[in-house]
C-alpha cells in the first residue's frame, strides 16, 4: 500500500513546510469562474487528516480535463503557495503536482482521515523543529525556486528578499488571480512597448504595455494615461522590479501571447519598485518550436523560435495603408532540423539589429504567416533576444560551429511559393538534366548567369494606359487606341517591355522570357524613354541593348512545359532580377566546398 506523508496536512495548514508530500485526492469540485477559466477546489488527504482549502492553478487545469487528476488518486505537492484571504482562512494553491498512482490503481481511501481544523494537535514542539522552521516568504521562495533551479542551475537564495514597504507578501505570478487582495509580485522585464495614443470621439489617451516574468510564469501589465508619465520612464528591459495593488483581470487572447489567464492594469495605487537582487529571476521563459515544425503548425500561430542568422537582408523602409513610414528588415534562421525560416523585424528591432558573426537570434511571440511557404513575423509585442544568455542558445551555438556551418539549409519560406526568395539553386544545365517544369506545376529555381544575346525586335508594344490593364491597344488611326478587355478607346497608351534573352553560365545556356520589371532592370532604363527612343534615334536604341550584353545578375526564373501548334517546349520566364551580391555569393560557394569536402 501506498504510504502517505502523515502530518502534511497539519504543516501545510501552518504554513510550515509539506513540500513534496504524498498525499491522496479525495474530492474535486468546479467552481464558477464567470467569464474566466474555470477553477477547481480540491480535498487531499495525508491518511490522518484531510483538508479542502486546496486550490488547482488554472495552468493545470488540463489535469482534471483529461482525467489525470480524480478522486482517490495518490500524487506528490511538487510546488505550492499558500495564500490568506481577508477573512484570514488559508488557500493552499497548487502550483506543480504529479500523480504517482493513478485512480483505478488505488483501492479506496488510505486510512481514517479526519477533517483537518485549525488549532488541533498543538503539541509543545521541540526545539529542533522550531529552529528549522522557515519564515513563511522564505519557505516559498524555497519552494519556487526549485523549479527554477532544475532548468538553470542558480542557486537558491538563501532568504527571500524583503517587501518593499513590508504590507504584503512577494507570491509567484502563476498564483495572481482577481480574488486576492494584498499581493507583491517580483518580476523581470522582458518587453516593452513604446507609447500608442489613440484619438476617438470619446477623447484622447495614450497607453504602453510590458511582459514580465519569474520563476512560476508570465505576464502582460498595461497602462493607461497617467500610469504611463509615471512608470514609462522607469522601467527598462532586464531589469527586475517589486510590483503590486495592479488590477486583474482575465487575459484577451487576441492581442497577447503571454501563457496567463489574467492580465494586470495599473492603476493609481500601483506600485513599481527597482530590486538590487535579482540574480535568481530568470530572464525570459520561452517555449521554443523547432523550425521544421513550423510547416505543421496553424497560419497566425504565435510561436517561440530560436535559431542561427545565416543572413540578414538590408533595412528596407515601407509605407503603411495608415500613410506611415515603417523599417523593415528580414534575417534568415537556421536551427539544427537544418530547416531556414524568415523571419521579419519592424521599427526599432529592424534598425537596431547587428547581424555581424552569425548571432544566435531567439523571437519569442513570432506570428507565423503562409506568405511563400512558412514565414515568421516579429510584431511590437514579440521580444528579440541576441545571443541570450539560455542552455538552447549554448547548444545551437556548439552545433553550428562544429557543423551546421556547412550546411547550405532547406527554406521553408519559399519552397513552396511562387517565385519569392532566392532558393533552389541550379545552374542552367541542371535545369536539363533534372527535367524541371516537366511535371503537373511549374518549378521554380534561381541561377546566376550572363546575358549573352537580346532580341530587341518587337521587345516592345503599346498597352492600354489603365492602371490594372496591360493588354495589347489597337490602333484606330484617328488618334485614339481601342483596349478590347477594357472596351474603351483612350487618346494615348504606354509602352510595355516584353524581351526574350540568352543567357548564360558556365555549363549551358537558355532562352528566357523578360516582362516589364526584369526587363528594365536588365536594360537600365524604363520602358516609356525606350519607347521614345525608338521613334527618335534608332542608333541609340541599339546601343541599350549593346551594353546591356554580357552583364550578370542573379534570375529567379519560372519554368514549365507547354504546348503550342503540337509542340512541346520549355517555357522559361524571369520572375526577378537582382544584381550578384558578391558577399553572399562567396558565402554560398564556400559552403558548397565545405559540404564537397564533408563528403
Amino acid at each position: 500500500m501506498t504510504k502517505l506523508s502523515e502530518g502534511a496536512i497539519e504543516a501545510l495548514s501552518n504554513s510550515t513546510g509539506g513540500n513534496d508530500a504524498v498525499l491522496q485526492l479525495v474530492n474535486i469540485r468546479k467552481i464558477d469562474g464567470g467569464n474566466g477559466p474555470a477553477r477547481y477546489r480540491v480535498m487531499m488527504s495525508d491518511g490522518v487528516h484531510t483538508l479542502s482549502s486546496f486550490m488547482l492553478s488554472t495552468q493545470l487545469n488540463f489535469m482534471v480535463e483529461d482525467n489525470l487528476l480524480a478522486p482517490n488518486c495518490v500524487c506528490i505537492l511538487k510546488r505550492h503557495v499558500t495564500n490568506i484571504l481577508k477573512d484570514k482562512r488559508r488557500v493552499v494553491i497548487i502550483l506543480e503536482i504529479e500523480v504517482v498512482k493513478p485512480a483505478e490503481d488505488v483501492a479506496g481511501r488510505i486510512g481514517d482521515p479526519t477533517p483537518y481544523t485549525e488549532g488541533q494537535n498543538k503539541a509543545p514542539q521541540s526545539a529542533t523543529n522550531s529552529e528549522n522552521r522557515q519564515p513563511l516568504q522564505q519557505q516559498h521562495k524555497s519552494e519556487v525556486n526549485r523549479g527554477f533551479n532544475k532548468d538553470f542551475g542558480k542557486k537558491t537564495p538563501s532568504a527571500m528578499p524583503s517587501t518593499p514597504g513590508g504590507s504584503s507578501k512577494v507570491v509567484p505570478i502563476a498564483s495572481l488571480n482577481p480574488y486576492q487582495s494584498k499581493w507583491t509580485i517580483r518580476a523581470r522585464i522582458t518587453n516593452k512597448s513604446s507609447i500608442r495614443t489613440w484619438s476617438n470621439s470619446r477623447g484622447d489617451g495614450k497607453l504602453f504595455s510590458t511582459e514580465m516574468v519569474d520563476e512560476s510564469g508570465e505576464i502582460r501589465v498595461t497602462g493607461f494615461n497617467q500610469e504611463v508619465d509615471k512608470f514609462f520612464s522607469l522601467i527598462e528591459v532586464g531589469k527586475v522590479y517589486y510590483i503590486s495593488k495592479g488590477s486583474l483581470k482575465i487575459a484577451n487572447k487576441q492581442y497577447t501571447s503571454v501563457k496567463n489567464d489574467y492580465e494586470m492594469t495599473l492603476n493609481g495605487d500601483s506600485t513599481i519598485i527597482p530590486c538590487e537582487d535579482s540574480s535568481d529571476v530568470p530572464m525570459v521563459q520561452c517555449d521554443f518550436v523547432s523550425i521544421a515544425d513550423l510547416e505543421n503548425r496553424e497560419k497566425d500561430a504565435i510561436v517561440d523560435v530560436i535559431g542561427v542568422c545565416k543572413s540578414v537582408d538590408e533595412v528596407t523602409r515601407l509605407t503603411t495603408k495608415a500613410n506611415r513610414e515603417v523599417s523593415k528588415r528580414t534575417l534568415h534562421l537556421m536551427d539544427m532540423s537544418g530547416k531556414l525560416v524568415t523571419v521579419t523585424l519592424w521599427g526599432e528591432d529592424a534598425e537596431k539589429f547587428e547581424g555581424s558573426g552569425q548571432p544566435i537570434v531567439a523571437v519569442k511571440g513570432a506570428k507565423l504567416s503562409d506568405f511563400g511557404g512558412r514565414s515568421l513575423s516579429a510584431s511590437f509585442s514579440s521580444t528579440v533576444m541576441i545571443n541570450p544568455d539560455i542552455p538552447e542558445a549554448y547548444k545551437l551555438r556548439g552545433w553550428y560551429d562544429k557543423e551546421g556551418h556547412a550546411m547550405d539549409g532547406q527554406s521553408l519560406t519559399e519552397m513552396k511559393g511562387g517565385g519569392g526568395g532566392n532558393t533552389n539553386w541550379k545552374t542552367l544545365a541542371d535545369v536539363k538534366t533534372e527535367h524541371l517544369g516537366h511535371g503537373d506545376k511549374a518549378d521554380y529555381y534561381t541561377c546566376i548567369a550572363t546575358i549573352v544575346y537580346l532580341r530587341k525586335e518587337n521587345c516592345l508594344y503599346q498597352a492600354c494606359p489603365s492602371q490594372d490593364c496591360n493588354k495589347k491597344v489597337v490602333d484606330q488611326h484617328n488618334g485614339m487606341f481601342r483596349c478590347e478587355k477594357c472596351d474603351k478607346e483612350f487618346p494615348n497608351f504606354k509602352y510595355r517591355l516584353i524581351l526574350s534573352a540568352n543567357i548564360a553560365d558556365y555549363a549551358d545556356n537558355q532562352w528566357v522570357t523578360c516582362f516589364q520589371e526584369s526587363a528594365e532592370s536588365i536594360l537600365g532604363q524604363n520602358a516609356a524613354y525606350l519607347g521614345q527612343l525608338k521613334d527618335s534615334n534608332e542608333a541609340a536604341f541599339d546601343e541599350i541593348f549593346q551594353q546591356a550584353n554580357f552583364h550578370t545578375f542573379v534570375f529567379r526564373s519560372r519554368v514549365k512545359l507547354e504546348t503550342y501548334n503540337d509542340e512541346s517546349r520549355i517555357k522559361a520566364t524571369v520572375m526577378d532580377v537582382k544584381p550578384v551580391d558578391h558577399m553572399e555569393y562567396s558565402k554560398r560557394l564556400i559552403m558548397n566546398i565545405r559540404k564537397l569536402a564533408a563528403e
